[in-house]
């Protein structure tokens, strides 16, 4: 099965297929792999835009995580608002979210 998600309602995110989407759902699935996962500043993730090192290092740490993607899809998909998600801040995933809306 292969069916595009087409929806652009706020509970949905572009991906290839419907399995895809249903991996995304579980973070379980690959939470451990991801590079932040242990991390000794977890808060770092959710740190306010003025603490730049902090948002830096989650930005930073995102950018070799070999879950990226699915992590900031499950971020879209659960309409995440605050902290770092797949290697976006709370305010470019929702420039993306716009962008993509508008497309």
């Amino acid at each position: 099965m292969s069916a595009v998600i087409r929806d652009k309602g706020p509970e949905r995110w572009p991906l290839d297929n419907i399995e895809d989407a249903a991996g995304a759902a579980r973070p379980g699935s690959w939470l451990p792999a991801a590079a932040c996962f242990g991390d000794p500043d977890p808060d770092a993730w959710f740190a306010d835009v003025r603490e730049k090192a902090r948002v830096e290092h989650a930005l930073a740490t995102c950018a070799g995580c070999p879950v990226r993607v699915q992590c900031l899809d499950f971020a879209m998909r659960i309409g995440a608002q605050y902290g770092t998600w797949g290697g976006l801040t709370e305010q470019q995933r929702a420039e993306q979210l716009r962008a993509w809306r508008a497309s």
